[in-house]
């Protein structure tokens, strides 16, 4: 399928979205240690600075999702990839580290325009389409995610720490220019909706959302908030057991994304054709189930990869799911409803690197009760068995015999 230039511009401002947590990942803790030597406090504000990002995603979402039903989502989109050059430009000149979490704070709302993403995809796309089309845009924000330990390893290393973000920053600038000068509209003025100050609360999305589709926007919530397992364990995890430089993190994230794009961007729409969209849910949660609990007992490095190639299969899951779900709004009201989804991800996003990185000290630190290095990935397996459980209770969105052609 020929992509055309209007999702060639919604793609690249997905992956460029990732840019900034591929930048950041791998040398945080290497970061966070130039102001603090505790090992606890490390693991701690490792996970604040990277919840800090969702958190303020979270009330930016249902506000980005709305004002693109009133206003169209070209200008939204817009406004948003011109403030993420911006963001990358602070990020680059700030001195330490609470200027830094500033700086997350506002690519967490910038970052919200994935949400009017979602919508625009949603308007493009026929009913039948969307699995595959989220999951290229889930590949393309794969794609960012391989690049940008890559790019920040080699230009960190010749130019300076502040060479990535410059980087990322030109990168915004052309973005825009690019979608100015070639983003047409989806949302025809005749299908726009008014809005009230009330639509810009993300719980009042949210609570519209889970109205619409209670289990299956369960569901959702408990996928999202396993998922933070990796950018919240990731490193710490690898660092700990198996003694893994900021380095070989940066190339295990980018086999990650490797494995992230082969499964989004080639592989759901072919899944969902076989399985249909609540089979592929179901098949993607079960994986996940399996491939968390193998994770918490890796016991050698080469393993990590094995499980991660094997848990490749389970990122049909969200592409799949968004899909059902975005078949409960009408058009008029996918920004709000995206919105809704986004402030559900961003809020497990917030909660999520918190609670992992706590039970990771718990389990680590010089009190734990008992050693378990593995215990996070155990947790978040627990948490995707809930998943499952749910779905197959959601009877009312079972679908007709998959083709077999």
């Amino acid at each position: 399928m020929k992509i055309q230039p209007r999702l060639q511009f919604i793609l690249l401002t997905a992956c460029l979205d990732s840019f900034g947590l591929g930048f950041i990942i791998p040398n945080l803790p290497d970061v966070i240690r130039r102001f603090e030597t505790d090992a606890d406090k490390i693991n701690i504000y490792y996970g604040l600075f990277i919840a800090s990002y969702a958190f303020f995603q979270f009330f930016a979402s249902p506000l980005l999702g709305a004002l693109s039903d009133k206003f169209g989502r070209r200008p939204v989109l817009l406004v948003s990839v011109a403030f993420a050059a911006v963001d990358y430009l602070f990020m680059a000149y700030a001195p330490n580290l609470a200027l830094l979490f500033i700086g997350r704070a506002i690519s967490g709302m910038t970052g919200a325009s994935i949400a009017v993403a979602n919508s625009y995809i949603s308007d493009i796309s026929a009913p039948e389409e969307r699995a595959d089309y989220f999951g290229k845009l889930g590949a393309s924000w794969g794609l960012g995610f391989i690049i940008a330990p890559a790019v920040g390893g080699v230009l960190g290393g010749h130019f300076g720490h502040t060479a990535p973000f410059l980087a990322a920053a030109g990168f915004s600038v052309l973005n825009f220019l690019f979608g100015f000068f070639i983003l047409p509209e989806s949302l025809p003025p005749e299908k726009r909706r008014a809005i009230d100050i009330s639509d810009f609360h993300p719980l009042k999305s949210m609570r519209k959302s889970f109205r619409l589709a209670p289990l299956l926007i369960t569901v959702y919530a408990l996928y999202f908030i396993a998922g933070q397992v990796y950018p919240s364990i990731w490193t710490l995890f690898t660092q700990y057991k198996f003694g893994w430089s900021s380095v070989q993190v940066g190339i295990s994230l980018a086999l990650f994304g490797v494995l992230m794009i082969a499964m989004q961007g080639f592989m759901t729409g072919r899944i969902t054709a076989k399985l249909g969209e609540r089979g592929s849910v179901i098949f993607g949660l079960a994986i996940a189930t399996m491939g968390f609990g193998l994770f918490s007992i890796a016991g050698q490095a080469w393993m990590m990869y094995a499980i991660s190639a094997f848990n490749t299969l389970s990122f049909i899951t969200g592409s799949a799911l968004q899909a059902i779900i975005s078949k409960e709004a009408p058009t008029e009201e996918q920004g709000e409803l995206q919105g809704g989804l986004a402030s559900v991800g961003a809020l497990t996003e917030v909660v999520g690197p918190i609670f992992y990185t706590s039970l990771f000290s718990l389990f680590t630190g010089a009190s734990a009760p008992f050693v378990f290095v593995g215990v996070p990935f155990f947790v978040a397996g627990l948490i995707c068995a809930g998943g499952l459980a749910l779905m197959l209770l959601c009877r009312r969105h079972a679908e007709p015999a998959a083709q077999t052609s």
